[in-house]
């Protein structure tokens, strides 16, 4: 890992970029539903997501709860769990088990059928989760996978299945399997998205690669470098992003960058989770030119001055059809003495606006001047937080945490549509704003032994 370079601003020209922030400040957040959701056990969080009918999906491993459900077993059931909410989130509609870990899972926004995937394979599953429609087991080996970001999984509008396992992508349709793809010389291949209109499946992650030996700052060293390709079902590359050489990296772009989360986003173009370890890395440029400048600069929180080699996130919206890089923007925090400091991606949507929405952790310290209450409490100013941002990136509509006390959860997973938002996380702590909660306390959470948490809110609350 590269963590050698920063990039450095002065003071004055930090206030100029501060001037230019437009910060739509949201005095108190509203929560229709907030609630753990779990046992002593240890509990944790895949994904979450909002189907047709509004009600909120979600999946995970849960162990020995019912909420009052009879669980349907499917597969022969298992601590792995789809679980379905209304649309406030406070009610429980269905238990469905399932294999031991539910890794991860999407809903075809068309007719609600629900895509998973987990160590039983991938699956696709009626809307209200009571049957499957079909099932496949999946090559354990993957393509000879190195470490990854798990197992994932998504779906089209027209039925269209695209499951990530090691570094093999499969494809599926509802007649049956497709075809598959190995990224056989990529070294960490993260997270994978279909769009249906387009005929693309895009896949993202990062390579281990190293710096020129005639590199000025450090010959020969490491970097890691984020991709981004595109493919239509047939396995074929249609574009690609980024993928820079690492002399291409060299002498100014030498921080690590990794492509972490893609997903489509309810508006129809895709949104980007990344980060990269300081501000002086390829996503401050169009990604596929090189010095050609591309990320939107808000405020302080935006632009990574006074940035040494703490990793630091980064957001994108893209064509799908093209690649082509619409919108992209850094996110950091900011220390008492104004030096940069730590925020950790970990999923992005968009909902049929653009507003994009991102879940991580962050470091102290997030805007506490714009920071919102939420629901009247006041809460920790670092740990897990949602930011929503505009479409043109203009303008932060929410950044808070949901923690009475920092650093209580770790976001996993976060979806909006229809005029609801909805977030999955592991709580760490019992710290957690709850309302009209289904668990009405907690199951001793801890590090070793997470609880889940699921908050929705209403997206109007956040202007």
């Amino acid at each position: 890992m590269n963590n050698r370079i920063s990039l450095h601003l002065s003071n004055s020209l930090a206030l100029v970029i501060l001037a230019m922030a437009q910060v739509v400040h949201c005095a108190d957040l509203k929560l229709s539903g907030a609630t753990y959701l779990g046992g002593p056990q240890a509990d944790e969080a895949s994904a979450i997501d909002v189907a047709p009918d509004k009600s909120i999906v979600f999946a995970g491993k849960i162990l020995g709860d019912k909420f009052g459900k009879t669980p349907t077993a499917l597969l022969g059931g298992g601590s792995g769990v789809v679980i379905r909410f209304n649309a406030t989130g406070a009610e429980v509609l269905s238990l469905t088990r399932i294999g031991g870990s539910v890794d991860d899972m999407e809903v075809n926004r068309s007719n609600g059928q629900i895509a998973v995937i987990g160590d039983f394979g991938a699956a696709l599953l009626s809307p209200d989760a009571n049957e499957i429609l079909w099932h496949r087991k999946l090559d354990p080996d993957g393509g000879g996978a190195v470490a990854s970001n798990g197992r994932r999984i998504a779906i089209g509008n027209k039925a269209t299945v695209a499951a990530l396992h090691g570094k093999r992508v499969t494809i599926f349709k509802s007649n049956g399997f497709v075809g598959s793809f190995i990224l056989h010389r990529n070294s960490y291949v993260e997270d994978v998205a279909v769009d249906d209109d387009t005929g693309r499946v895009v896949v993202v992650g990062f390579d281990n690669k190293r710096l020129s030996a005639l590199n000025k700052s450090c010959p020969n060293c490491p970097v890691q470098v984020a991709f981004m390709y595109a493919y239509d079902l047939k396995g074929n590359r249609a574009w690609t992003n980024y993928e820079w050489t690492g002399n291409e990296c060299d002498n100014g772009n030498e921080a690590d960058s990794r492509g972490l989360r893609i997903a489509l986003g309810r508006d129809g173009k895709l949104v980007f989770g990344a980060e990269s370890a300081g501000g002086n890395s390829i996503f401050r440029f169009n990604p596929r030119k090189l010095g050609e400048q591309n990320q939107v600069i808000g405020d302080k929180y935006n632009h990574p001055y006074n940035t040494a080699a703490n990793h630091i996130s980064y957001y994108a919206r893209l064509d799908p059809a093209t690649g082509e890089l619409l919108k992209g923007q850094f996110l950091l925090a900011r220390k008492g003495d104004n030096r940069g400091n730590a925020v950790r991606m970990a999923a992005v949507a968009a909902d049929e606006k653009g507003n994009v929405y991102v879940a991580g952790v962050a470091t102290y310290s997030m805007d506490e001047q714009n920071l919102p209450t939420v629901e009247g409490k006041a809460v920790a100013q670092a740990g897990g937080f949602v930011l929503v941002v505009s479409p043109d990136f203009s303008k932060r509509l929410l950044w808070t945490t949901f923690e009475t006390d920092s650093y209580a959860s770790t976001p996993k997973a976060i979806a909006a549509a229809t005029g609801t938002a909805a977030i999955a996380s592991d709580a760490q702590k019992d710290a957690m704003v709850t309302v009209a909660p289904i668990q009405k306390e907690a199951g001793n959470p801890s590090k070793d032994s997470p609880d889940v948490y699921l908050a929705v809110w209403s997206t109007d609350g956040q202007r």
